[in-house]
């Protein structure tokens, strides 16, 4: 099962079939909520929990098989930018974002009580992701990825060590369990890497690889590592342990704005071919048949910034386009 998140006053949640892509639910957060900021759905698919962001930001939790409306709620009150349920429990989440981490327990009927992480005296590090332990021997671990380069260990509220990792944020962290090495960690940085690391009690780093965008979000299962990258692809790369493993890029897409060029063009042997433009500034070229990006390119290039008489720069750039004609 999948579960996406709308925009709107009263956003709406749809659960999908993972393998036909059909609608097989859906939920409503209540008027005001603006926005599904982060989703998660418990470990056996009994609930979902969806952050939003209202004035007052809250997570709404859901049952799968039950109605339309929120079954209990948890006020967050700070941006949520990830949520994850506990591997191990029906009743445990922890959501992270903005100055916070929290460790949510539900009690099974309306109520929800929520412990804020500890930053032993000082400020918690906004955090970007957030992915828990499997191993029951440390069922109240979770990983996260902080907007400062490091993993931090957690055990429940306290942390318990940070590990440098990349320059600027820890995009995504996920944990899952490898069929020779046991626990591992992995970890996309906003430099445009991918590191895998041990998890035995504490991180040990296995290796590191670059790729070709921040991957955003990870996953790994039966030795293949899955990659959503920030410049809109899908990547799967078989696991080895050197980290040369061979990348397929399963679908690219644009990633940033809307879609404004659209053209259909016929080559001479009869292939067709689509091309797209968008306000990611890029020119893709798709195959129809085998829903492959053959190619791509640049709209606009940049130019060299001008600056002020006082030395400051005009202002940044963004291409982009409006239209695409044949």
């Amino acid at each position: 099962m999948v579960a996406s998140g709308q925009n709107g006053q009263q956003p709406l949640i749809f659960l999908w079939n993972a393998e036909t892509a059909e609608v097989i639910g859906k939920k409503r957060l209540p008027k005001g909520c603006r926005l599904v900021t982060a989703i998660g759905i418990s470990a056996t698919d009994k609930y979902i929990c969806a952050s939003d962001a209202a004035e007052k930001i809250t997570a709404h939790i859901f049952k799968v098989d039950g109605g339309v409306n929120p079954i209990a709620a948890i006020a967050i009150n700070m941006k949520v930018t990830h949520l994850a349920w506990s591997p191990n429990t029906e009743e445990v989440f922890a959501t992270a974002g903005k100055d916070h981490v929290m460790v949510c327990t539900y009690d099974g009927k309306d109520k929800v009580a929520g412990v804020k992480g500890k930053a032993g005296g000082g400020k918690i590090e906004s955090q970007c992701s957030a992915a828990w332990i499997n191993d029951p021997k440390y069922v109240k671990d979770i990983i996260t990825g902080g907007s400062d380069g490091k993993i931090y260990h957690w055990s429940g509220d306290a942390v318990v060590k940070a590990y440098d990792n990349n320059k600027g944020p820890v995009q995504s962290v996920g944990c899952r369990k490898h069929e020779t090495h046991g626990e591992i960690v992995l970890a996309g940085g906003n430099d445009k890497t991918l590191t895998i690391y041990k998890f035995s009690g504490k991180l040990e780093k296995f290796w590191s690889v670059e790729v070709d965008a921040a991957p955003r979000s990870v996953d790994y299962l039966n030795n293949k590592i899955l990659m959503g990258l920030k410049n809109g692809s899908l990547v799967e790369m078989d696991f080895t342990d050197d980290g040369k493993g061979n990348k397929n890029v399963i679908m690219t897409s644009h990633c940033d704005g809307e879609v404004w060029g659209l053209n259909v063009t016929t080559l001479a042997d009869g292939n067709i071919k689509l091309l797209t433009s968008a306000d990611d500034n890029r020119v893709l070229a798709y195959d129809v048949k085998t829903r492959k990006a053959l190619a791509e390119g640049i709209v606009m290039e940049e130019a060299k910034k001008e600056k002020k008489k006082e030395g400051k720069d005009k202002g940044g750039f963004k291409g982009g386009a409006s239209s695409m004609s044949s």
